[in-house]
């Protein structure tokens, strides 16, 4: 993890927390989707007067608003956005997920044929479906999904908050890319049950 002054920069993986999946029953693969990307894509951050990162992610020739949250284990669709894909209600794959207050509830895994987020485009990227109420965007009107680490992982990724955008880059190619790279200071960190720790003085 790297980041410099006002602009963060992620490679494969980032920092924040919203929710988490736990398989139920007998395990269950997060299967990495097929990603397309030859170029960096920019794409801009739009912030919810509740503090969240919205992006408008493209699905089905439409922009919908979707969270970034790079601490949530796996991507969410909320059930209109599940509607609108024409996915089943009932799935065969179920997850134990815990959201937002701890709350342990029982969902679909379901599989977006597409995804895409500026000129990056997922394919087969797996998600599971969960209501989210309590985020609104500008009008209101509820988001349609979070952006998780299954899509994050598989890339480099850049928030500059100060210029209010998102970069993503083909995985493992920032540190090649960037010429101001002795700037940033690393931080290790580690994974345990699907959460990323790393050590901080208080």
């Amino acid at each position: 993890m790297i980041h410099r002054l006002q602009r963060y920069c992620f490679c494969a993986l980032l920092v924040c927390s919203f929710l988490f999946a736990a398989c139920a029953a007998k395990r269950i693969q997060i299967v990495p989707s097929k990603v397309s990307q030859v170029e960096v894509s920019i794409v801009a951050l739009e912030q919810l007067t509740s503090g969240h990162m919205v992006v408008a992610v493209g699905l089905m020739a439409e922009k919908l608003p979707f969270v970034v949250d790079t601490g949530a284990s796996i991507t969410v669709i909320t059930p209109a956005t599940r509607k609108m894909l024409g996915l089943d209600e009932d799935s065969d794959q179920k997850l134990n997920i815990m959201g937002p207050g701890g709350q342990l509830q029982r969902t679909n895994l379901q599989v977006i044929d597409r995804l895409a987020l500026g000129k990056t485009e997922h394919i087969d990227l797996q998600a599971v479906e969960m209501d989210l109420p309590q985020v609104k965007n500008k009008e209101g009107k509820p988001i349609a999904g979070i952006l998780g680490q299954n899509f994050f992982m598989q890339h480099d990724l850049v928030i500059d908050f100060s210029n209010m955008q998102l970069e993503i880059h083909p995985k493992g190619t920032f540190a090649k890319d960037s010429e101001d790279l002795k700037e940033y200071t690393a931080v290790s960190f580690r994974l345990a049950a699907e959460n990323m720790l790393f050590s901080a003085k208080v």
